[in-house]
């Protein structure tokens, strides 16, 4: 084909090309996303809203209809799997989209947006949210324990704050969570009779204190060169401020202070769960990935942050990997690739084993030649590096290597066969381009089945049958345009050896086959027996009784018929192009007079023509060859026989029979002419 015979005309091209093939698959393969399962797409979200105060009925009625009739408009919501729940004040919709949902953000996105509107026009007053909960498909890459014995949930929330600005400086980080602080308020305790001594409502205390601990503007004020803002300072910043606070004053006159009737302490909140490490409290940090990135370079960013922060942070501060999803995978993945590697050398070795070393050696070199197109090719197509497409290219890796050796084995076949390794080298792949293509569709073909699956399952398989595609069609297009090149370069001979002397009937058969291919060079058997290993004073017997042989005969005729095929070279050929050829030479260039016009004569026939320079040479050889082919002519020839001494031979009678070039009749030898 004349695709494969660019390749092989331009042998540069090819091998940059095939270079810049392995260097992108070693690119992608150092680049490219790493996960340990492949990414799905979690359709559940909850629909949640309060009205407190109201009864479970109410509720029902006034907002849980409103928001499953909004709800229920979509249709990417599959209706027979969401359901509601209505409690005293409360409200739960888990919603459950359909399994053609690819983009499940954008659906959420619009359900945040249609309740907002569902809240600002139909829902009560009363009603708090709805609020769209869509984060149960995340993905949490690591868990930091932060811990200190010293320190209380207020140290320990400030050093966590500091962990979060260090890492949020890292491109790859997404969202990050803490777990386990602990809220702290002011508790102001006293007895009635204290607070009776001084005033007789308690809701003072509350009202003083509403009073000082606002935040508003107080105005400013304009100077010559600027404007001053002005500023309240009743903020509370410590328990003394509070302590401090006027409420009243007394019956006899004397300012009353909160620190006169009651004690000011800073606490912490009841906690509704607590975290522990190692049976000591902590806090968590839920550090998650931006989607489509690499979690092993991640891992190793993070690893930096790290460092830093044992510089930032109190000697006996500790920070505790409780899941390091980062470290997982760069092990399982390093686990995987091992076993990857043990597989292609595998392959390589039962290669080496039953195959010749070269043809081994192209072999083997298509299959990281594939592997790294596969790479590239799934970089390109955003698929991830994870275990399931590992999986894949293991399965396959048995298989891309079937394309090449078909292709080799072609190849060695034709140079068996004395085809030149030129003609060798594109026939290898174009003789069998379509059954190795159509063996390479039907092997893929048995892989698609898998994309039928639907739902979070068919995510997760479909990587699979994608990265098997795209290894064999990879290993396909190496097979037919680069394993060619290889076998020029690398294979010289085929696998048969002609000249082979293990016996003497191996020497006989070697020797018989070179003197009938050196005689099908120029039809003469005592120069195809020199050629063929014959001394000179014996190649003429030699030749002469070899092809006498009825083997050689056959052998013979089979390839002056294949030549002829293959050519298109035939009797009828060669006298078509001699009387074309003739006519030619009859007709060599035009006649012209001085002024350079044509001279025109007369034609037997009494036409008008111009007239020709007439090459008489040309014209009666390519006569006197028609007239020897129809037996018009004969030759003298001169005959003469020698002995094995190279004597003459006298005294004897020699029948010669003439016969066209590939009927070979016994004895057969070239005469002299004089």
């Amino acid at each position: 084909m004349t695709s494969i015979k660019f390749w092989l005309r331009y042998p540069a091209v090819t091998i940059i090309l095939t270079a810049m093939i392995v260097f992108l698959g070693v690119h992608a393969f150092l680049k490219m996303q790493r996960t340990e399962d492949p990414t799905i797409t979690v359709r559940t979200g909850i629909v949640a809203a309060t009205y407190p105060g109201a009864t479970s009925e109410q509720v029902e009625k006034q907002v849980t209809k409103t928001l499953e009739k909004h709800i229920f408009k979509f249709a990417e919501v599959r209706k027979e799997k969401t359901y509601s729940t209505s409690r005293p004040g409360l409200v739960i919709i888990n919603v459950e989209l359909e399994d053609d949902v690819k983009n499940s953000d954008q659906f959420w996105a619009k359900l945040r947006h249609e309740m907002n509107l569902v809240s600002a026009t139909e829902l009560p007053p009363g009603v708090r949210g709805p609020v769209v909960n869509s984060d149960f498909g995340d993905t949490v890459a690591m868990l930091i324990a932060v811990r200190g014995e010293r320190y209380g949930y207020r140290e320990l929330r400030d050093f966590a704050d500091k962990i979060h600005d260090e890492m949020r400086t890292v491109r790859l980080v997404g969202k990050i969570a803490t777990y386990g602080t602990q809220g702290e308020e002011i508790w102001i305790t006293s007895s009635l009779e204290r607070i009776a001594q001084y005033f007789a409502d308690p809701r003072q205390v509350a009202s003083a204190l509403m009073q000082r601990n606002v935040i508003q503007s107080a105005g400013h004020f304009e100077t010559d060169e600027s404007k001053v803002l002005m500023r309240t300072t009743g903020v509370f910043n410590t328990e003394d401020q509070i302590r401090g606070v006027l409420v009243d004053v007394s019956r006899d006159g004397h300012p009353v202070y909160i620190k006169d009737f009651a004690d000011v302490e800073r606490r912490y909140q009841d906690p509704a769960f607590m975290v522990r490490y190692d049976g000591k409290p902590c806090l968590l940090l839920s550090l998650e990935m931006q989607k489509g990135k690499n979690i092993v370079e991640l891992g190793e960013q993070l690893e930096e942050v790290f460092d830093r922060l044992q510089v930032l942070l109190p000697p006996d501060v500790q920070i505790d990997m409780v899941a390091n999803q980062p470290e997982v995978v760069k092990e399982r993945i390093a686990n995987l690739s091992h076993e990857f590697l043990i597989a292609i050398i595998a392959v390589i070795i039962v290669i080496i084993l039953l195959l010749p070393i070269r043809v081994a050696l192209i072999a083997g070199l298509a299959i990281p030649i594939s592997l790294c197109g596969t790479l590239g090719v799934m970089e390109a197509m955003g698929l991830a590096l994870h275990q399931v497409s590992i999986a894949g290219l293991i399965v396959v890796l048995g298989i891309v290597v079937d394309n090449a050796i078909v292709v080799i084995d072609n190849y060695v076949e034709l140079l068996d066969r004395k085809v030149p390794r030129s003609e060798a080298a594109w026939r290898s792949a174009s003789d069998v381009f379509v059954p190795v293509l159509v063996a390479t569709i039907t092997i893929i073909a048995s892989f698609l089945p898998l994309l039928i699956i639907t739902g979070s399952v068919g995510e997760f398989v479909m990587t699979l049958p994608i990265t098997v595609a795209i290894a064999l069609a990879v290993s396909f297009i190496v097979a037919v345009f680069i394993t060619p090149l290889l076998c020029s370069f690398f294979i010289k001979k085929g696998l048969h050896d002609h000249n082979a002397t293990e016996t003497h009937g191996k020497k006989k058969k070697g020797m018989i086959d070179r003197i009938a291919d050196e005689y099908l060079i120029d039809l003469n058997a005592t120069q195809a027996a020199i050629r063929a290993g014959y001394s000179e004073k014996t190649a003429n017997e030699q030749g002469a009784r070899l092809l006498a042989n009825a083997s050689v005969q056959e052998y013979i005729s089979e390839r002056i018929k294949a030549r002829q095929e293959r050519t298109k070279v035939s009797q009828d050929y060669v006298l078509t192009t001699i009387m074309e050829t003739i006519e030619r030479c009859r007709q060599i260039a035009p006649v012209l007079d001085r002024q350079g016009n044509p001279v025109m004569v007369e034609t037997p026939d009494g036409r008008t023509a111009p007239a020709f320079v007439f090459d008489a040479k040309n014209v009666l050889k390519g006569c006197e060859l028609l007239g020897k082919h129809v037996g018009l002519f004969s030759e003298k020839v001169k005959h003469e026989f020698t002995d094995e001494h190279g004597n003459p031979l006298t005294g004897i009678n020699i029948t010669v029979k003439v016969v066209a070039p590939g009927e070979v009749d016994s004895p057969v030898y070239r005469p002299r002419l004089e």
